[in-house]
């Protein structure tokens, strides 16, 4: 693959905007590509299906639709650009970058000889030049492929630079997994969300706003994450509330470890008292010999192991969130199902084709791996690696059911008892969880713990819900955190010359139905009244600073200089545009300037002030009105903004 591009293409970094802007719904990158006019022209719809054809076969990434009625593009070099888009963005995705927009097509200009297109380029703050990578990796991938025939040598090269490439694009995943998932669901829920400092994210605006880390949120207490990552401690709390929980003991060595073995009487479990996750569990032990391989192991990565009592019974997982059992599941241990045709290993090879299994963000399963563990577990069912295993015979690969080690999930909230329901509620309220993933291990699940015994084994304070049959709690979580959807009214207000008395008036009428409102402007923000940011001539920096405020009801965004499209806007849409000036004048070049950046981000009202002409302002879903005098019906508009943002409600 050449990683020149060919002659008569070039790509160019105009701009790289800190927020949103031109429709855009994420941080973006402007660049203007130059190709030949003539370049794709005599493609047939059977050529854009190679290329879809070939992206998918190596990738496993379908980039064969149009994303939105604006990438509609009838020029077919724009049409590969926005392929070139697609593609990148969904190699960001696919890498775990929380990378929800596509690329578009902002301008097409052509003549005889070239076209040249500005496009957007999606990024995670603040990762522009990586994601600008990408793009540009993107589109030597695509004129590659564009090619008739493609060489075995040359898919080999893409297939390499594809691994290679993978590894660049770490820094854009977003922590764990679940705040990947999170924030796919804040995206599909219209729930506007931004970084902080890693690994920290917020979800909403203002007072509408929650903040999350993985899948401890504002309402989740310290003092409950650090008890439940200590499992001894955790343990000792359960028992001191009554709550069933299996002997354990401290070890401090492997012989301290048998000793203690020998004591709580085998089987045992030992694992990390500090780690999740099932990172060096082993349980099942039946022996001094197991036991002292399995305390090795977990002393490579804690210092804090525990030797606990094996409980006998299926492994289940409780999911209680605020108060109220969710979800539960229960976990089968990594293993195989024979077929009567393959040997162990081909089977595990077999098992691991499933899409759902990977060690990337997307992945709800874990591969099946052979290790010492499964290794001793093959030999006690008097199996081997080459073992054919007859048709339906399942055979275990670990002992501890945990997802992260391979195990598959199985949904069982309409089995569970009232019992042990109200066990899981009971054990998040001792420690104070507002989510938590209790652990339970029982014969069934379906009958009361107090009748066929069992025991809580852990309680995860930041329980992983990627298992393939829980996905649909991060909406249901967020929707919980967040009020009115996590959004605020926002107004913004362009004029070279902003009258003080309108955005005095303005603010108290919105002060009577919204209280604390924030105004942003380039000198600072103000929260009723009161200045509370320094003045760092930005509006980018106070919108932020209003976004974050955890007491503002409503914001009111000054924009008097075009530094805002150098920086571009910290939110995705907002709710009213109101423009001071003649936009038809020669003082109006400034107003039709800024515009293209502003109005396809305003979702209702616009209002023209001072306008006596029929300015040309639109935008996709909002309404015009034209003809507003300030001072003389300031009262008007700001009536009308009123009325119109009633339908937030109080």
């Amino acid at each position: 693959m050449n990683k020149k591009l060919p002659p008569g293409f070039n790509v160019k970094k105009l701009q790289v905007l800190k927020g949103m802007g031109y429709g855009c719904q994420a941080p973006s990158i402007l660049i203007m590509f130059t190709l030949p006019a003539q370049e794709f022209s005599g493609w047939e719809s059977s050529d854009w299906q190679k290329l879809d054809n070939r992206i998918a076969e190596m990738f496993n990434i379908d980039c064969s639709g149009q994303v939105s009625e604006q990438r509609q593009i009838d020029s077919p070099g724009a049409k590969f650009i926005t392929k070139a888009l697609d593609f990148s963005s969904k190699v960001m995705r696919s890498a775990g970058a929380p990378i929800f927009e596509f690329g578009r097509i902002l301008s097409v200009r052509s003549n005889e000889k070239e076209v040249k297109i500005v496009a957007s380029v999606p990024y995670h703050p603040p990762y522009s030049q990586i994601s600008f990578q990408t793009f540009l990796w993107s589109l030597r991938v695509l004129l590659a492929f564009s090619k008739a025939e493609l060489e075995e040598d040359v898919k080999k090269e893409i297939e390499s630079s594809y691994q290679r490439f993978l590894v660049n694009l770490k820094p854009l995943q977003s922590g764990q997994t679940n705040t990947l998932r999170f924030l796919s669901a804040a995206n599909e829920l219209k729930i506007p969300w931004m970084p902080l400092i890693s690994p920290y994210y917020q979800i909403g605006w203002g007072k509408n706003q929650g903040r999350l880390n993985s899948s401890i949120t504002q309402l989740t207490p310290d003092m409950g994450v650090t008890v439940a990552k200590n499992k001894f401690q955790c343990g000792m709390l359960l028992r001191l509330a009554g709550l069933p929980v299996p002997d354990d003991r401290v070890a401090k060595s492997a012989e301290d470890a048998v000793q203690l073995s020998e004591q709580l009487g085998y089987p045992v479990v030992i694992k990390p008292a500090n780690k999740d996750g099932g990172l060096g569990v082993a349980s099942g032990l039946t022996n001094a010999e197991q036991v002292t391989i399995a305390w090795e192991e977990a002393r490579k990565i804690s210092k804090f192991i525990l030797v606990q009592k094996h409980l006998h019974g299926r492994d289940y997982r409780l999911q209680v969130i605020d108060g109220n059992l969710e979800w539960a599941l229960t976990r089968k241990p990594a293993g195989i199902t024979g077929d009567g045709k393959h040997t162990v290993e081909e089977l595990i090879a077999i098992a691991n084709e499933d899409p759902r299994r990977g060690h990337d963000a997307q992945a709800s399963l874990r591969p099946l791996t052979i290790n010492r563990e499964a290794e001793d577990l093959l030999v006690e069912q008097k199996f081997d690696r080459n073992s054919v295993l007859d048709s339906g015979v399942f055979v275990c690969l670990r002992r501890a059911a945990n997802i992260s080690s391979g195990g598959t999930p199985e949904g069982v909230m309409d089995q569970v008892h009232p019992d042990n329901r109200l066990l899981a509620v009971n054990a998040a309220s001792v420690l104070g969880l507002d989510l938590a993933g209790i652990d339970l291990i029982i014969p069934d699940i379906a009958r009361s713990w107090r009748d066929v015994g069992g025991g809580i084994i852990e309680i995860n304070a930041q329980p992983q819900l990627v298992a393939a049959s829980q996905t649909h709690l991060y909406g249901k979580i967020l929707e919980a955190r967040v009020r009115r959807g996590g959004r605020i009214p926002l107004i913004v207000v362009v004029g070279e010359e902003i009258p003080e008395h309108f955005i005095a008036e303005l603010t108290a009428v919105l002060d009577s139905e919204w209280s604390e409102i924030g105004v942003s402007r380039s000198e600072g923000l103000i929260v009723s009244g009161t200045p509370v940011s320094v003045n760092d001539g930005s509006i980018f920096s106070s919108t932020m600073f209003l976004l974050m405020n955890k007491v503002v009801g409503a914001g009111i965004i000054c924009i008097s200089d075009a530094k805002v499209l150098e920086e571009g806007l910290p939110f995705d849409r907002f709710d009213v545009l109101i423009t001071i000036g003649e936009l038809n004048a020669d003082n109006g070049h400034f107003l039709r300037k800024i515009s293209p950046l502003l109005v396809p981000h305003c979702s209702g009202l616009a209002l023209l002030c001072n306008s006596q002409s029929n300015p040309k302002l639109s935008g996709r879903g909002i309404s015009i009105s034209a003809g507003h005098q300030l001072p003389a019906d300031s009262s008007k508009v700001v009536s009308a903004v009123a009325t119109y943002l009633k339908k937030f409600g109080s």
